[in-house]
This record gives structure tokens, C-alpha cells and sequence, in this order.
């Protein structure tokens, strides 16, 4: 290498960038924007970041790097406010691209490598020294190597595997000679080698193929993206092991080696979402998360990971699964299944994909089916927001006590106990939650089949290890109804923002759904009670039935009203009353009066005797069969009592979700069926 001898650390004291320095950037091209400095050893935002090497590299604006400019008035104001920053440009913007090249990764020795490789040189074009870093006793800097960004073409992130300590930085940005590095050098510009000095230069034809992302591994051998889809099983107590090594090696990687790492590692975790150990969503974004934390751009993580020829690292993994419990070897296409497609899962394929019963499905005639009628659907998830005070925890701890027990819930016929888990984040045991359950009459004996959290020490469920958490919950505890109070505290993204409700959904709802579990989020109305509920638009986006409560704290009667339901209601604007005496308790009215309340009561009736049939023939065979085997069977009395198949199935599930674990795995006669 050339610059070999200039590499070498030796104490500097390069000015910090002057206003005057920066405006002479941006009439070269730069968009600069400003990054939290180094003052005294430390990042200026105060944090220590002890477990990424973001000090003295992260963004001081809202929007980061997407705020970077030539607005010579925005950059004075910059300057005057942030006196202590450092700089960085947006090299997209500025259309360029920069080798990264850290000799603690062997850089030195690969760009050595690789000049000596190419026929044609790459020529002097722009340079700068880096941080300082120890390498074999000796202190030794790093270099950015600046050149144009060749036009319409998509870059790697790297030069491969056998050119390791070197990053390919273009949809990111790269600090500006002037920033202090945390070892206490400056980034500088090599001599004669500046903006001020020479041009930049273009990359020749022959480097361009090298680092264009065309010729990056073998895209046409990864899986297409909207394929990766499909993999959606929840996280293996394997993959879950595998997926935080990865994400351990990814915070780990120094500079020079994050893209290649994150490559790498993206491979690994490719082949376990394929093998059925990691659902897709949950594996990018944790690998994404991760390389957030070092310093990488999510554009870059995103492109390093997936792309839409199906090069993206994931998909080139996964197209060789693997696994301890995997089996089948290559990836299973459409064309593969079976042409019929009636059975699921499809006997040598992955169960994960949850291939539809096209038979099942379309003789499903049965309506929905609601743990309280015309209020709380079976199945489907749910949202209720009132102010605060006016009661709407006391509601639903009554309905979940009484479908809990098997009683009464809103002077509505009781039905079959349940088993519901509630995680309360508000409400004390001993002050609140004891004395209102004494107050509506209950004992310790009668609610054995609510499972009561209590403050959660949960990770949030706008994460993904919040949800794998929920997923082990939901799994050993099998609720039929889970119940969220208060929603805004389970989340630690921006309320307000639709991402977080995004992420919520991805992590949280979609767990719960995917395995049929009914879920109710209670929320608070926001500042503007017109505006309804609290939060970004996606918050009401990703739920099936939303309920307004209205009312006054000290009132008896309470107005409950429907503001989206993708299921038919009976009725969108309800009536509560609430009593004292002789026990504490509501009562539901239909306030529109359209409400058929002996039909809804007797599909409920259809849906008891359906688990009473199943339960009878399970004892009668020894064990619960597969849903046609045990309707060939009682179909003849099931549509005696007017059981549809489709209820009949539902019932069938929900026993078979009750039964031990060992027993819940998919049997012979579901397949043969």
C-alpha cells in the first residue's frame, strides 16, 4: 500500500472544521450534516455507549444523516449551536463512495492485496486518515479512500471474504477530516490528497464490476424476498441461542469489518429462518437493530441483508437450510406442493408456511364467534380507549373473572370457563385489583383460570425479544383472551409514531393471531378527546374492533361505541350500566336495538355442544383425533344442532391447544385426513 508509512499514528492537533472550511465543502459537493464530538474522552450526548463504538459518531439532528445540506444558513446555525461537534456528509447525496480501510482487520494488508490484483491502477484520488487503533503493539491509523460513485449502479457493502478490513461505505456517510476520533486523533486529510488539492476521481470499468453489487455472491441462488416472507414460525428455544450470537458478533465487529460481519452473519440466520429456527421478520430485525448500534445506516443494513434480486445475505443463506430439527434439503417452491393442497402441513415441506386447506376454508360457512356477545370476538383482536378514571380497567376485569369462571359476564348467559391472561401494568393486587374482585363477588377458588401478571418485568412488545418473551407466555399458559392494560406502557418506541405500531403488530399481535388467541389493548383517549385514541394512525391500523367508552367517572351509565370492525357487528353503539348493589357489576344494552340477542346466545349454545361432542368422542377413541376423522364421526349430530364445520373446528382447536405439549404436535390422522 502506498499510504502504508502515513498510516502510522503520531499525535495531531487538527483544527476542528471551521464554518468557513465546511461552506468550501459543500461548493465541492459535500451535503455535510453535524455527529456528537469528543470532549475529554467522551461522547457529547453524555451516554458511554458501552456496548457499540458510536461515541463521537452519531447524529446531534432529529433526522440524521436525511438532514445533511449545502444551506450555508442552516450550517451556521449548526455551527454556532453545536460548537462541539463534529461533521460527517452524506456520501449518497454527494455522490460518492469510500473504501473504509481498518489495518486492525488485516485492511492494510487486503488493499495491498487488492492493488497489486487490479491491471489497471485506481489512480490518487481523494484521502483522509482515521482513527487510531492498536495493531500488534503498534498504533496505527485507518483510511477512507473517497471516489465518485459510479451512476445507476447498487454497490456492495464489501470486497468479499478474502479482503477482510474492508468496508465500501455509499448509502451512508463517513466522518470529515477535522472530527475527533475517541483514541484522541483527529481524522485528516492525506497531503496533496484533499478537496483542495485534486479532483476526485471515477473508478475504472474494472473496479466497477468488482464492486458492483451484480457480481456479489450468486443473487440468482437466494430466495426471492416476498418468499422470505412465508417464514413465519415462532423462534425455536435453537434459534433463539443462535440468533443473540450473531447479533453479539455483529456489536462486536470493529470498523473496517461491520459490513462484512453483518454479511456473515446475515447467512447464518438466513439458513435457520429457511430451516423453520427463526421467523424471517424476527431475524432481520434484530440483525438490523444490531448494526444500527454500530454505526451502520439502516439503508446499509437493509441492503446488506435483503435485496430484491434475492442477493441480500438472508436470502442467499437460506436458500441451504439447516437446523437440528430440519430435514428436507433445498427450497420448498410452489411448484413443489402438492397439487391438491389439502393438507397442512404438506407432508415433506415446511409446516411453517401454514399452507391454507383450500377444502376447509371454503366450506367454512360458519359466522364469528364472540367470547361476550357483539363486544369481545373470538379470535380477533381488539382495542377499547376512554379517558382516564372512568373505569375502563374495572370492565374488563369483570368480563375476565366471569369467562375465567364460567359465569355471568355483563348479565349475559354465562359460557364454558376459559382460560384468560391478563397483563396489568397499572392496577395494584392488594389496593385495587383484590378489592374489586371482593366487590363483584369473587373468591380465590373461582378464578383459578385467570392468570394475572402483575407488572411485567417484559421487554417492550414493540421488540423483538419483548416478543419471543410474550411467545413462551402464550405457549405455556394457552389463553384463549389475552388482555394489555395499558398498552402505552409495553412499547418503547414513540407513541405517536405508526412505526412503533408497526413493530407492536410484527412482534406482539401477529404471535397472538397467528395462534387464534383473542387480544384486547386498553388505551387512554389523546389530549384532544375528538381526536380519539391516542398515537399514530397505525395504532388502530393493525386491530379488528375498536371501542370508544363515554361517560362520566361518577356515573352509572356509559356509552360504548364502535369506530372500525372488519367483523360484522351486531350492533356499533352499545349501552353500560353500572351497579353497587348487591355486588358490583355491569350490564350490556344495545342501544340501537338491532342487536338479535337470541341468536347470538345460540351460536354460543352450538359452540358449547361442539366441544361437548369432541370431548365425548376423545374418550370414546382415547385421545383427540384430527379435525375430519373426529367429524366423520359426529357430523351427522353436529348438523343436528346446527354445527357448521367451521365452528366444529374452531372447538376442535381450541381443546387441542389445551392439551399437554408433548401431545400438540401435528398427528398421522391429520395428514391421512
Amino acid at each position: 500500500m502506498t499510504e502504508r508509512k502515513e498510516m502510522t499514528a503520531s499525535p495531531n492537533e487538527y483544527p476542528t472544521l471551521s464554518l468557513e472550511t465546511l461552506l468550501a465543502l459543500t461548493a465541492k459537493g459535500f451535503f455535510v450534516f453535524p455527529v456528537h464530538g469528543i470532549t475529554e474522552g467522551r461522547c457529547t450526548c453524555g451516554d458511554l455507549h458501552p456496548k457499540d463504538n458510536s461515541a463521537g459518531k452519531h447524529p446531534v439532528t432529529k433526522n440524521g444523516m436525511d438532514d445533511a445540506t449545502q444551506d450555508p444558513d442552516v450550517i451556521s446555525v449548526w455551527h454556532s449551536t453545536f460548537p462541539n461537534c463534529s461533521w460527517a456528509v452524506n456520501l449518497k447525496l454527494s455522490g460518492l463512495m469510500v473504501f473504509d480501510i481498518d489495518p486492525r482487520n488485516g485492511g492494510d494488508t487486503s488493499w495491498d492485496s487488492f492493488e497489486a490484483w487490479l491491471t489497471e491502477p485506481l489512480g490518487q484520488s481523494w484521502a483522509a486518515l482515521t482513527g487510531a487503533q492498536e495493531v500488534e503493539g503498534r498504533s496505527m491509523r485507518g483510511m477512507h479512500l473517497y471516489y465518485r460513485a459510479p451512476e445507476g449502479i447498487q454497490l456492495r457493502g464489501t470486497l468479499g471474504t478474502d479482503s477482510p478490513g474492508i468496508d465500501i461505505k455509499h448509502n451512508g456517510y463517513v466522518l470529515l477530516p477535522g472530527s475527533r476520533h475517541m483514541s484522541g486523533v483527529c481524522y485528516e486529510w492525506l497531503v496533496d490528497r484533499s478537496p483542495f488539492a485534486i479532483e476526485p476521481l471515477e473508478l475504472n470499468p474494472q473496479v466497477v464490476e468488482i464492486v458492483s453489487s451484480a457480481t456479489s455472491g450468486s443473487p440468482s441462488e437466494g430466495i426471492p424476498l416476498d418468499d422470505m416472507q412465508l417464514y413465519c414460525d415462532p423462534i425455536t428455544t435453537y434459534g433463539i441461542t443462535a440468533l443473540e450470537g450473531e447479533v453479539e458478533a455483529v456489536l462486536s465487529s470493529r470498523e473496517g469489518s461491520r459490513n462484512s460481519t453483518l454479511f456473515n452473519s446475515g447467512l447464518k440466520i438466513g439458513s435457520l429462518i429457511s430451516g423453520g429456527e427463526i421467523p424471517f421478520e424476527e431475524g432481520l430485525t434484530a440483525l438490523v437493530d444490531a448494526a444500527l448500534r454500530i454505526g451502520l445506516t439502516e439503508e446499509e443494513a437493509v441492503n446488506t441483508l435483503i435485496r430484491r434480486n434475492g442477493g441480500g445475505a438472508i436470502q442467499l443463506g437460506a436458500a441451504t437450510p439447516r437446523g437440528p430439527k430440519f430435514e428436507t434439503k433445498g427450497y420448498l417452491s410452489v411448484g413443489d406442493l402438492p397439487s391438491s393442497a389439502v393438507a397442512s402441513p404438506v407432508p415433506g415441506g415446511p409446516a411453517h408456511l401454514n399452507i391454507v386447506d383450500w377444502e376447509s376454508a371454503f366450506a367454512d360457512e360458519s359466522e364469528e364467534l364472540w367470547l361476550v356477545p357483539g363486544l369481545i370476538c373470538d379470535e380477533r383482536s381488539h382495542a377499547i380507549y376512554a379517558d382516564a378514571g372512568l373505569g375502563k380497567s374495572l370492565v374488563l376485569l369483570e368480563i375476565c373473572a366471569a369467562l375465567a369462571s364460567g359465569k355471568s359476564a355483563l348479565g349475559l348467559p354465562p359460557i364454558e370457563p376459559m382460560t384468560v391472561l391478563y397483563f396489568d401494568h397499572e392496577n395494584t393486587v392488594k389496593g385495587d385489583v383484590i378489592p374489586r374482585l371482593k366487590n363483584m363477588g369473587y373468591e380465590a377458588k373461582d378464578i383459578g383460570n385467570l392468570v394475572y401478571s402483575s407488572f411485567p418485568e417484559m421487554d417492550p412488545l414493540d421488540t423483538a425479544k419483548g416478543g419471543r418473551q410474550l411467545v413462551e407466555i402464550i405457549e405455556r399458559v394457552k389463553p384463549r383472551l389475552v388482555i394489555i392494560d395499558t398498552v402505552s406502557r409495553t412499547i418503547s418506541g414513540d407513541e405517536n409514531s405508526n412505526s412503533t405500531w408497526l413493530e407492536f403488530y410484527s412482534h406482539a399481535g401477529k404471535a397472538l393471531k397467528s395462534r387464534g388467541i383473542a387480544y384486547l389493548r386498553i388505551d387512554h383517549t389523546g389530549k384532544n378527546a375528538d381526536a380519539g385514541m391516542r398515537g399514530g394512525s397505525a395504532k388502530k391500523g393493525d386491530v379488528d374492533i375498536v371501542w370508544n367508552l363515554t361517560g362520566k367517572s361518577d356515573d352509572v351509565k356509559f356509552a360504548l361505541s364502535c369506530e372500525k370492525s372488519r367483523v360484522p357487528l351486531p350492533s356499533k353503539k352499545l349501552e353500560l350500566l353500572r351497579y353497587s348493589s348487591p355486588t358490583l357489576r355491569h350490564e350490556l344494552r344495545d342501544r340501537s336495538k338491532d342487536i338479535d340477542w337470541a341468536e347470538l346466545l345460540a351460536r354460543n349454545e352450538r359452540f358449547t355442544k361442539a366441544l361437548d361432542l369432541i370431548r365425548a368422542d376423545e374418550s370414546k377413541q382415547g385421545e383427540l383425533k384430527g379435525q375430519k376423522n373426529v367429524w366423520a364421526r359426529v357430523s351427522r349430530e353436529a348438523k343436528k344442532a346446527g354445527i357448521a364445520f367451521g365452528l366444529f373446528a374452531v372447538a376442535h382447536r381450541i381443546i387441542k391447544a389445551g392439551i399437554p405439549d408433548e401431545c400438540s404436535e401435528p398427528m398421522e390422522s391429520d395428514l391421512e385426513d
